[in-house]
């Protein structure tokens, strides 16, 4: 296993701490001079916060997956301590144990360093794995369900500030297509592209606290979405290997997050059912939003606020328009375009 993945845990979850602001303030101004916009980028970081936990998750349990399911020592890689047990409950420490379902669990007692600053890292987090049949050479049809007690929460900490999650993510792999079906060596050998196209359920319940200085908020949010993955392949000339067609990949994803803000409001932002979030990539590779509709909805002291997103490409940004419930509308390209998520 390489060291690497497992080390993106860690980064992921500061990154998330990082990137919403220690207060926030709710207007009841109606202008769209700035508050509807930074309602709508501090959901965006909500979100990615949201992002980093699952795709963290996954990423060490693909690291895992890779290697067999086979649990690695701590003191091998850094970070947490990974016990690996099959359905039968016993310690899973080598290769021979492949049963499903699995239960992964990390538990993090650790000083971490990052760009030069140390952060304390506790709690545990609890994978499930279940496998229900596989597809050709690519990763079977799975259900990952992410468990974290608030007893004892995911937490980075340094002396200034601290991020902690607790909470349920369950992912369930609905479908898996390849088209065309080979099911020869003939075929094989006469095909040129492949397209793959994976169905997943998302469906997750989690509560963040973000505390920096005397700050201390927390926000909750419920998410019940679809994504579905659209990859292509096609082949070298050699007419043997086979490599990933970045440039016509798709995630599409349709459904809806409700939750309390870190303004104590509650809110929902649901996916325009006909026009779904569409992430593609530019000409330089880079992820966008090409296509999409977001209907945002909060609580203020003035009342309820709905304000439409609009997502559209501009080269290799994302262009984002914000109309509120007063007609007004702001417009701004997306500042950081976030990882292209992928889980096959």
């Amino acid at each position: 296993m390489k060291t690497s993945k497992l080390h993106l845990l860690a980064i992921a979850f500061f990154i998330g701490l990082s990137i919403v602001g220690c207060k926030k303030s709710d207007s009841t101004d109606n202008s769209l001079a700035g508050n509807d916009a930074v309602v709508a980028q501090d959901a965006e970081s909500q979100d990615a916060q949201a992002d980093n936990v699952d795709q963290s998750v996954d990423n060490i349990t693909d690291a895992l997956e890779s290697n067999d399911f086979s649990a690695v020592k701590s003191a091998t890689v850094g970070g947490p301590t990974i016990v690996v047990a099959s359905s039968n409950g016993k310690a899973q420490n080598d290769t021979t144990l492949q049963a499903f379902p699995k239960s992964i669990t990390l538990t993090f007692a650790t000083d971490t360093t990052i760009n030069g600053e140390k952060f304390k890292q506790t709690g545990t987090i609890i994978i499930y794995v279940e496998r229900s049949k596989s597809v050709g050479p690519w990763k079977s049809c799975l259900k990952r369900s992410i468990s974290i007690s608030p007893n004892t929460p995911f937490k980075t900490e340094n002396d200034s500030a601290s991020f902690s999650v607790y909470g349920t993510r369950t992912m369930t792999r609905k479908e898996i297509k390849i088209s065309p079906i080979i099911t020869t060596p003939a075929q094989y050998l006469a095909a040129t592209s492949l397209r793959m196209a994976v169905l997943d359920s998302i469906k997750a319940n989690f509560t963040f606290t973000v505390t920096c200085g005397t700050f201390t908020k927390s926000f909750t949010r419920v998410v019940n979405k679809t994504r579905q993955a659209l990859a292509h392949f096609e082949k070298l000339t050699n007419g043997l290997i086979w490599h990933q067609a970045l440039l016509k990949d798709t995630l599409i994803f349709k459904g809806s997050v409700t939750g309390v803000n870190l303004m104590d409001s509650a809110y929902s932002r649901v996916i325009t059912d006909s026009k779904p979030i569409t992430f593609t990539r530019c000409a330089a590779l880079a992820p966008i939003i090409s296509s999409g509709e977001l209907v945002v909805t909060r609580n203020t002291p003035n009342g309820t606020k709905t304000a439409t997103i609009t997502y559209s490409p501009d080269g290799c940004k994302t262009h984002v328009a914000i109309t509120n419930d007063k007609g007004k509308t702001k417009e701004f390209d997306r500042k950081a375009n976030r990882q292209y998520k992928k889980w096959w």
